[in-house]
Order: structure tokens, then C-alpha cells, then sequence
């Protein structure tokens, strides 16, 4: 059975962690590996590799000794609400007479102490507004609570089809208790309204789909490029004395090549414009996040890659 070790001040031992859910051999020892390692991690100040460590280790073998040695890298990092929803997460697992409850509910109540709390209210028109922060989605059901939240700089955003997005910028302390008031942003008017304020909207994917389109028919018409070259260099090795000395194989290669590189051509123009029209139809619409669209070649096609927000 696999012993953890949780470093504090006071030296307390966590030995042989309650998992929830069984793991296979290889995972149990793969996450014995990644807890030892973050271990050292944490007692050498490489809280980032340390943190990242008890999160994989967690995945991999689930423990509440691991989640307690997560909350601690993560309060030392400075990431005291998600210390505190770890802590919470590995005392509820832990049983009634397990000797690291104390030790749980200690961290708890210190957590909870410094944690800051952000109590979002929305008003303003019922338009089914939706509120993010920090690009997460927050639950409506959690508006008018005081919800503990890492210190630092949140950004709030409320989206309401119809309205300009809304947006706020907070900045949280330890043991701040803060209430925003938020609202949607003004109505839009003309072809703006119900469109621009949706990530994915009808003008922004018609773009995306339109230029990822016409990045595959580059993407094809090169490599129907490509093919043409081949087959006409092909070709030429039937041709000794020029066109005229052709044999069967070389006029039939050198008319392969012409309608390869016909299609090429076409491929090229039609992508293009595809291209060029998604461009335009996505830099008309106000940018919500990053979209990057690439063509992929591979060794039985063409296509394109695309990713990022929207």
C-alpha cells in the first residue's frame, strides 16, 4: 500500500491514504510516482511543478491524502478558495475516526478565514443574460452568494442576445467580501442585434466555415499541384525525343497531368474566395476570443485544422 506524506509545519504523516475509487496497479503506482515526486516539489519551493504533480496523482489514483497535500501547495501559491474546495473535498471523504480530520478541519477553518468572497447581483432588463468570469460560465443559482474566490484580478463578462457584451474588471484580497451589481450591456440595433454579442454567432461561424473551407481547397490544390508535377515528370521519361516520341504511357501521363493540374487551379481559385469571404464575414464581427484555422495535409487527403473560442 503506498504511504503519503503531507509536509507542514507541524511534520504531520499522512499514511496510506482511503482511496474513493479503485485504480489499476499501474495507475496506483504511475500516481505514487507523481506524489513522491511533487512531494520533493513542495519541499524545494517548486510549488508549480509541485501543484501540478498532486493534481495528476489525484487523477490517476484518487486519495484525500493527495487532495490535503493539494490544498496546501495550492495555499502556499496563493490560490486559497481552490485550497479550500480541495480541503472540503478530502475531508468529506475521510472517515469519522480518521486521525487526519483534525488536521482537515483546521485547514478548512484557516482557508475559509482568507479566502475573499464575491456575491454577484444581476439587473437590468430579463433578457436571459448569462454571466462569466474569468471565460467560466457562473450558474444562476449562485447569484446573490457569497462565493469564496482566488485573490487577483477576475474578469466578468454578462452576454445577452440583443446587447453589447457588459464588462467588469475586480480585483480581490484576502478576506475581501465584495457585491457587484451587474447589468447587460446597451441594445444593439440593426443587423448587430441578436447576433454580434453570441459567441458563434450566425455572421462569426458562416466566417469560420467559409475560411476553413477555402483553406482546404488551397490545401488541395496544392497537393493536386503537387500530384500534377509528379505525373508530368512521370510522363516525360515515356517522351525521350520530346511530345511528338510519346508512347501509350507517356500521352496518357501527360493528359492525367493536364486535368490533375486543371483541378488544382480550381481548387486554388475556389478557396480563395472562400478565404477570402469568410475573412471578411468574421472581421465584421466584434472578436470574443481567438481562432486560429491552419490546412492539414496527410497521406490520403487534404482538410484543415481549426481551433481556439468562439
Amino acid at each position: 500500500m503506498r504511504h503519503r506524506v503531507l509536509a507542514v509545519a507541524i511534520c504531520l504523516a499522512i499514511v496510506c491514504p482511503a482511496r474513493v475509487q479503485a485504480a489499476s496497479p499501474a495507475d496506483v503506482q504511475a500516481a505514487d510516482g507523481l506524489f513522491r515526486s511533487g512531494k520533493a516539489a513542495l519541499e524545494s519551493g517548486d510549488l508549480a511543478t509541485a501543484c501540478a504533480r498532486f493534481t495528476e496523482s489525484q487523477r490517476l489514483d484518487p486519495a484525500p491524502g493527495t487532495l490535503l497535500n493539494l490544498a496546501e501547495c495550492e495555499q502556499r501559491s496563493g490560490k486559497v478558495a481552490t485550497a479550500l474546495a480541495h480541503a472540503r473535498e478530502a475531508r468529506a471523504e475521510l472517515a469519522p475516526a480518521d486521525f487526519r480530520v483534525a488536521f482537515a478541519d483546521a485547514k478548512i477553518t484557516e482557508l475559509a478565514r482568507r479566502a475573499p468572497r464575491l456575491t454577484l447581483k444581476l439587473g437590468g432588463p430579463d433578457v436571459g443574460a448569462k454571466v462569466l468570469r474569468d471565460g467560466a460560465n457562473v450558474p444562476a443559482t449562485s447569484f446573490g452568494k457569497a462565493i469564496p474566490i482566488d485573490p487577483g484580478r477576475h474578469l466578468l463578462v454578462v452576454r445577452a442576445l440583443g446587447h453589447a457584451d457588459a464588462r467588469v474588471e475586480v480585483a480581490l484580497k484576502e478576506k475581501d467580501d465584495r457585491t457587484v451589481e451587474l447589468t447587460p450591456g446597451p441594445a444593439l440595433s440593426g443587423d448587430d442585434a441578436g447576433v454580434e454579442s453570441q459567441p458563434g454567432s450566425l455572421r462569426r461561424t458562416g466566417g469560420i466555415v467559409a475560411g476553413g473551407v477555402g483553406l482546404a481547397g488551397l490545401a488541395v490544390g496544392a497537393v493536386m499541384a503537387f500530384v500534377a508535377k509528379e505525373t508530368y515528370d512521370g510522363a516525360l521519361a515515356h517522351c525521350p525525343n520530346g511530345p511528338n516520341s510519346c508512347d501509350a504511357k507517356g500521352v496518357q501521363g501527360g493528359t492525367s497531368a493536364h486535368g490533375q493540374a486543371a483541378a488544382s487551379t480550381t481548387a486554388f481559385a475556389a478557396g480563395g474566395i472562400l478565404l477570402a469571404g469568410g475573412v471578411a464575414l468574421y472581421l465584421t464581427a466584434p472578436a470574443v476570443g481567438a481562432v486560429a484555422l491552419a490546412p492539414a495535409m496527410g497521406p490520403t487527403g487534404a482538410g484543415v485544422s481549426l481551433s481556439g473560442a468562439w
